[in-house]
């Protein structure tokens, strides 16, 4: 589940410590999180911090940074 921390992050689409470290780890938002933000938010998540990674589960959506081999 996303902090109160990154969800305000990601609400206000800032590149801070906090913005640099999810892009580093990735980061799972549970459902209702992930419907508070919308799909502005998703998509600001995979673009500009570069989790393009999606993963779904009944818990909630997981964005994560591409695996490189």
């Amino acid at each position: 589940m996303a902090t109160r921390r990154q969800m305000s992050t990601i609400s206000h689409r800032r590149i801070d410590d906090t913005a640099r470290a999810m892009m580093r780890t990735g980061v799972t938002l549970t459902w209702p999180q992930s419907e508070q933000l919308g799909d502005e938010a998703g998509d600001w998540i995979r673009t500009r911090l570069a989790l393009p990674v999606v993963e779904t589960s009944h818990a909630g959506v997981t964005y994560s940074p591409e695996v490189r081999s």
